[in-house]
């Protein structure tokens, strides 16, 4: 079967939850042995997916090619220029082929018309592009964009399957002392780029669907990581903790599988940044779309209210931190680590709510015929309110420029030669590398009884505060959580042995 076949066959059984394997098997017309195996490679087979192009899906052997690194450097370099617009040709790629073997110490290597071809298989490349398919340039005004071109594009669709993404730069432990030094920094790998996260927001028209961000830091595994074997938001990471083609559009398939497997068919916005790669064909149930460049500012909904009601959101909760740490220490709380930043980011993201979502979307000129008039005429309710303490901290600092001081911070870049080069070798483990969390960032894992006098605590806590029925039920998930997971380490021995021993 091809990729193709297999990533139908697991959609269809997404679908499907409830019905029986035997079921499926019988209606697709395949033995249930081969479904049953097709399913326990899942992640291997969309992983495999995420190849761009058709080509790639139509291979019925997931080949990766001799030299693994160089076919990556190779194929980093390649999206990079046809992300800028730029042709190439088949001799042109065979050229640096060889001065990336060249750079990554590659023995034995001809860059030959076979291993052209090959290579272009791999990854859907055809005829067309190889030799240098021109881009065409978007010269419509910003008005004619939302009253002509975006109503076309929006046919057929409903609110719920429309959808924008987009990344912003955080500065993810700054105080408001350090705020005014920074606002000018872009962070093109400057003095600061250790201390910035990137922040993927991927949401739907109407709000419905707020996808868990994705943060991307510098570090595959953050020495605060160990002993977490859940994060509060996706983690990928990155040289430069930005954005990169090859975490792009591993998201971008994960999404295509998504929807595949919920049968919806989806139409995506997103800005050209270097980081989008400008071929989407191999995917299924994502059609994408470009915004005109140069006019994101206005025309893209993540950046009218969306990203600022976040990161507002967020540092509030940076600012009640510190207020806190005052008042019970009389000074500074400690560097945030990754992991704890990663909780605020989540929590913040909880806390935008899908009226404000919607509104940005309108304000960008996104009309469904669903709607009302009167809805349609709304602004966006995005209201960056200081919280009640921030003249004592802020030395004057308006609350905004606070919010926004990161928002302009660079998320992608195109990379040199020699940094798709160092960015596709194998890099050692991070528990042996400099951490950017230090020696204090990991955590030692509470005991059950530990965990259970801190529920007490919290309950005594919520109990004496005038707090809603929706929280403490959000506490007794919590305190179910916990037991649960207590019954399932007992499970593990016997419980027979533990009542024995006791």
């Amino acid at each position: 079967m091809t990729v193709a076949e297999k990533v139908k066959f697991i959609e269809e059984c997404d679908r499907n939850p409830s019905e029986s394997k035997v079921s499926i098997a019988a209606r697709l017309n395949v033995p249930v042995s081969t479904l049953k195996t097709i399913l326990s490679k899942k992640d291997d087979i969309l992983q495999a997916a995420q190849n761009t192009g058709v080509a790639s899906l139509k291979r019925k052997r997931d080949q990766e090619g001799r030299f693994l690194e160089l076919d990556k450097a190779i194929l980093t370099w390649f999206q990079q220029k046809r992300a800028a617009r730029i042709p190439i040709s088949g001799p042109l790629l065979q050229t640096k082929a060889r001065e990336f073997a060249l750079k990554l110490g590659v023995e034995d290597f001809q860059a030959s018309n076979g291993w052209l071809q090959k290579f272009k298989n791999r990854h859907g490349i055809t005829g067309k592009c190889i030799s240098g398919e021109s881009g065409s340039v978007d010269t419509a005004s910003t008005e004619h964009w939302k009253t002509t071109t975006l109503p076309n594009l929006l046919k057929g669709y409903a609110p719920r399957d429309v959808f924008n993404a987009d990344e912003t730069g955080l500065f993810y432990h700054l105080l408001p002392s350090r705020t005014l030094a920074e606002k000018s920094d872009t962070c093109h790998g400057g003095k600061q780029s250790k201390d910035r996260l990137t922040v993927l927001v991927l949401v739907n028209a109407d709000g419905s669907n707020k996808f868990p961000l994705l943060v991307i830091g510098k570090h595959a595994k953050p020495r605060c990581f160990k002993n977490v074997r859940s994060l509060p938001t996706k983690y990928d990471s990155s040289k430069n903790a930005w954005m990169t083609q090859a975490i792009f559009q591993k998201q971008l398939h994960a999404l295509d599988a998504k929807m595949g497997g919920e049968g919806r068919k989806i139409l995506l916005f997103i800005d050209g940044c270097p980081a989008h790669p400008v071929d989407n064909s191999g995917l299924r149930n994502i059609e994408v779309v470009f915004l005109p460049a140069n006019c994101t500012s206005v025309l893209q909904p993540c950046d009218l209210g969306i990203i600022e009601c976040l990161k507002s959101n967020y540092r509030k909760a940076m600012m009640h931190r510190l207020i806190s740490s005052m008042d019970l220490n009389n000074k500074t709380p400690e560097k945030l680590t990754v992991l704890r930043a990663m909780y605020l980011i989540a929590a913040a993201w909880d806390k935008v709510q899908p009226h404000v979502i919607s509104a940005c979307f309108r304000k960008a000129g996104f009309v469904f015929d669903q709607l009302g008039g009167e809805e349609e005429d709304a602004e966006p309710e995005v209201i960056v309110e200081p919280p009640p303490f921030w003249e004592k901290v802020s030395d004057g600092l308006p609350f905004e420029d606070f919010v926004n001081v990161d928002k302009n911070l660079s998320t992608s870049a195109f990379l040199s030669d020699e940094e798709i080069a160092a960015e596709v070798r194998v890099q050692e483990d991070d528990s042996q590398s400099e951490n950017e969390e230090g020696d204090d960032g990991a955590s030692r894992v509470p005991t059950f009884q530990e965990a259970e006098s801190a529920l007490e605590v919290l309950r005594l806590y919520l109990q004496a505060k005038d707090v809603s029925e929706d929280v403490l039920g959000h506490f007794s998930v919590l305190e179910n959580a916990v037991f649960d997971s207590y019954v399932r380490r007992l499970q593990q021995g016997t419980l027979d042995s533990f009542f024995k021993t006791n």
